[in-house]
């Protein structure tokens, strides 16, 4: 027998324990004796009624004849998807993740299943009925090659969340960062504002790296140009400043300046660049930051300088943890605390409540919306393949509950294939709007230099998430009225038919 497809890791766990509870209720309901009640009602029915017509041959023939197709259609519907037949265990309960393996209920490698004490035991063998077991497979099926057809394109969206989630994690390099913010940029962005130097090196630096290189800790203009974070080799006159360093001996250069006042403490490009110990690198480490990966998206949105990238995914980090927001006795020693407060108390104050309410927005509507809403297929499918047992007997083993139930589950199983589409088209969307000469760096960079299109994004998709899920569910009831109504009329033809039949015989006898 082949396997069980399922939608999530989630639905892999309630889908089997879905129709565990089935089967425990199936036990108990035929155990009871209570399937066979329909069939009871049926007869009933089929006797009570014909007996009120004034020939007693003629009731006689239809009651046989009603009760006869009735309990055919209740013994068909009662053999189909009722009686659990097809044995499955939990290593054919499986799920393509999204690197393309294939796990199962039995090993999927997540907090779920066993020995995790969630969703533990799935060694019990289940049973499902024929058609609910052949129902799932083609609507499975459908979302399987809707997600082959769909064209690969980089998860972007998944990206951009881990990218929103970076933050200096480290204590110690969040009180270095915040050091060298104070002791080399803040000096060295305060004496290139007042110089304002135009010189042909600046000048090809701010054409290479941008006119705003000079607004990040990270400065190319900084590190290459003498005077800076570069000390001066010699006379001052030649530089645009001695050079800054560090103001104490900093962890991983004791070697620097040895045996001078300045023992340990580094010029701050050595600080910034230092093979072992500079702070460029411990940032990109924190960052997780592989060119390997980034370079294939590069070649999607554009922008392949592995420096510029570098220096993006640093600055990412640095928007996330601003070190700016956290030095501010720094601040408030070196102007009047009026002004301190005015320029940056309430400016910053204002900042972090626009980007929180901000990223507030963009996080409900996407990040909660993606994680929540699988989650919600995978518990209503274990639900209705719990219960739906009971709606079928209770209604006498109807074939039009039957056709209900299908399109509930048929109804849910594809919301995958929608969420497939909202995911490329919001991948789509995001290539568009970075699809620039330096669009990789402007995408790792993103919050550094203002989130809003990213937001208002993901707000439209969010909302085109939800609506043609709705659009789906109101589609799809659509047709299943359809497909009642025709089903009723059907059957009122096969049965006026069969006591037209009924009735003719009944006069060729008397005759």
């Amino acid at each position: 027998m082949t396997g069980y497809p399922t939608g999530s890791y989630l639905e892999l766990y309630t889908s089997y324990f879905g129709w565990v509870w089935y089967n425990r209720f199936y036990e108990m309901v035929t155990a009871l004796g209570l399937h066979l009640l329909p069939l009871l009602v049926i007869l009933v029915k089929n006797t009570w009624e014909p007996m009120n017509t004034p020939n007693d041959k003629a009731a006689a023939v239809l009651s046989v004849n009603r009760s006869f197709l009735d309990v055919l259609a209740a013994l068909l519907v009662m053999t189909l998807a009722f009686a659990p037949a097809i044995t499955l265990n939990g290593s054919q309960f499986q799920y393509a993740n999204e690197d393309g393996q294939t796990v199962t209920a039995a090993a999927s490698g997540t907090t779920y299943g066993p020995g995790t004490g969630a969703f533990n035991d799935v060694t019990p063998p289940v049973r499902v009925p024929v058609l609910w077991y052949l129902g799932i497979q083609v609507a499975n099926g459908i979302n399987r090659m809707a997600a082959a057809i769909t064209p690969s394109t980089p998860d972007l969206q998944r990206l951009s969340r881990e990218l929103a989630a970076l933050n200096l994690t480290d204590p110690r390099l969040r009180a270095e960062a915040n050091d060298f913010y104070s002791q080399c940029f803040r000096p060295a962005r305060a004496r290139y504002q007042r110089q304002r130097p135009d010189t042909a090196q600046t000048r090809a630096l701010l054409t290479q790296y941008g006119i705003d290189d000079t607004e990040w800790m990270g400065s190319h203009l900084f590190l290459e140009t003498e005077g800076y974070y570069k000390a001066c080799p010699g006379a001052l006159d030649q530089c645009e400043g001695p050079g800054e360093r560090a103001r104490q001996p900093v962890a991983g250069f004791e070697s620097a300046h040895a045996g001078t006042v300045y023992a340990g403490r580094p010029d701050c490009d050595e600080w910034w660049t230092n093979r072992d110990a500079g702070l460029k690198g411990r940032l990109l480490a924190n960052a997780g930051f592989d060119w390997g990966t980034w370079s294939q998206l590069a070649a999607w949105v554009g922008g392949t300088d592995r420096v510029k990238a570098e220096d993006a995914a640093i600055q990412r980090v640095l928007f996330n943890a601003p070190p700016n927001y956290i030095n501010r006795q720094a601040r408030g020693h070196e102007s009047g605390w009026f002004e301190y407060a005015v320029n940056y108390g309430i400016k910053d104050a204002l900042e972090i409540v626009g980007t929180g309410l901000a990223a507030g927005t963009y996080a409900l509507i996407m990040d909660i919306l993606v994680d929540v809403l699988p989650m919600v297929q995978a518990v209503l499918l274990f639900g209705l393949y719990a219960v739906m047992l009971f709606a079928i007997v209770i209604s006498g083993f109807s074939a039009y509950t039957v056709i209900n139930l299908g399109f509930a589950i048929f109804t849910v199983l594809f919301w995958t294939t929608l969420w497939h589409l909202a995911y490329w088209l919001h991948n789509n969307l995001l290539a568009a709007m970075y699809q620039t000469e330096n669009g990789l760096e402007a995408f790792l960079r993103g919050g550094a230099v203002g989130h809003h299109n990213d937001w208002a994004l993901g707000i439209v998709t969010g909302l085109f998430l939800v609506g043609v899920t709705y659009l789906w569910v109101w589609v799809m009831n659509i047709a299943r009225v359809s497909v009642l109504h025709g089903a009723e009329g059907l059957s009122s033809q096969l049965s006026g038919g069969a006591d037209s039949a009924a009735k003719e015989g009944l006069n060729a006898v008397k005759r």
